[in-house]
């Protein structure tokens, strides 16, 4: 981390620590769910050719979202 980072989050009243803290957090998330689903679905990928597999992945990634999107709202 970068002294400048620490500085700054030093200034941060608690809530706005915590605020900043899970925008980074969810950024994160996002960040890994897209690099996950550009390494994982593409023409070579063999368990993606085979269609029942392709429906399970797809319904995984939908929990997933609903359950995120249920995190988000609370």
């Amino acid at each position: 981390m970068h002294t400048n980072m620490l500085i700054v989050a030093a200034a941060l009243s608690n809530d706005d620590l915590l605020a900043r803290l899970r925008s980074l957090a969810r950024t994160e998330r996002e960040a890994s769910a897209e690099l996950v689903a550009h390494r994982r679905i593409h023409g070579a990928n063999r368990s993606y050719r085979n269609e029942e597999l392709r429906r399970e992945y797809v319904r995984t990634l939908k929990a997933a979202l609903d359950r995120r999107r249920g995190a988000d709202v609370g």
